[in-house]
């Protein structure tokens, strides 16, 4: 399954018993750790199908899609802040949070095992006693740029340009990726951080980190004018929130950060223009 290093480390944490995981069912001999590699055999979402027990807090339900508009059955499901509440799609891509207490977390959906042609999703959700309906729809795997020996400009997908290079990106645990892309959207399937939306994108690899930071810059979107300055958000799956990278004005064909030093990309997320006018 393509989890982040991160949420599987939270998830072994949330294996010690406390109440907002008894639904995880790693410790029932129907993981992956069981040997269905070995045979040959695809592991199955090893989630619990319903929230654990409890008593305070809205209901968040969904439906989980594809490109296509397929439901995708044993995606999975994270909703994470000290510990995440793991669960995985019904055979209709449904799934549903009984109790969810108000805060804010970091909202996770990862493609069914195999699928490694869709994208994985991060983003904040708000919950202040209001149920709350998150329809995700996961995009297909962008085209992905290598990552050149030494820091250089490239587009990374259509209108989006990050100064990066080999070494510049780490996976907890994993080894450095080699590779970098963007799936582009049209619209917002999420909560925006602030402002009505222009533009964005969904970077891969997932949770990849840049301790460094990555200067960006985009292309003008369609409609911007000269002199425009729009804010720029990233979704972090740690910091259960958007990382402001702050604003960027239009000149000259493109949308330059206006303070170099916050206009930089540490980690791989949701990435979002808006415009606060």
């Amino acid at each position: 399954m393509r989890l982040s290093a991160l949420m599987l480390f939270a998830l072994t944490a949330c294996s010690d018993g406390s109440t907002d995981d008894t639904d995880v069912t790693e410790d029932s001999g129907t993981t992956e750790d069981s040997g269905s590699e070995d045979t040959g055999t695809a592991p199955t979402c090893n989630f619990g199908s319903e929230d654990p027990n409890g008593t305070d807090g809205v209901q968040l339900s969904g439906v989980i899609r594809d490109a296509s508009g397929n439901p995708l059955e044993d995606a999975e499901i994270g909703l994470c802040k000290s510990v995440c509440r793991s669960l995985c799609t019904d055979a209709n891509g449904a799934f549903s949070y009984t109790f969810v207490p108000d805060d804010t977390y970091s909202f996770h959906v990862a493609p069914p095992h195999g699928a490694d042609d869709l994208v994985e999703l991060v983003w904040p959700l708000t919950f202040s006693g209001t149920a709350t309906t998150q329809d995700v729809t996961l995009p297909a795997l962008p085209a992905m740029t290598t990552l050149p020996s030494t820091p250089t400009e490239v587009e990374v997908a259509t209108g989006l340009f990050v100064t990066v290079g080999q070494g510049d990106l780490g996976v907890i645990f994993e080894p450095d990726p080699t590779d970098i892309g963007a799936a582009a959207m049209t619209s917002a399937q999420f909560p925006l951080p602030a402002g009505t939306f222009v533009a964005g994108w969904y970077m891969e690899p997932y949770d990849a980190r840049a301790d460094a930071g990555l200067p960006l810059r985009f292309a003008t979107p369609n409609g911007v004018t000269a002199g425009t300055t729009l804010h720029a958000y990233m979704s972090s799956y740690d910091d259960f929130g958007w990382l402001d990278l702050g604003t960027f004005t239009e000149s000259g064909g493109f949308l330059t950060a206006d303070n170099t030093t916050a206009g930089k990309i540490t980690v791989l997320g949701t990435l979002v223009l808006v415009d606060e006018n």
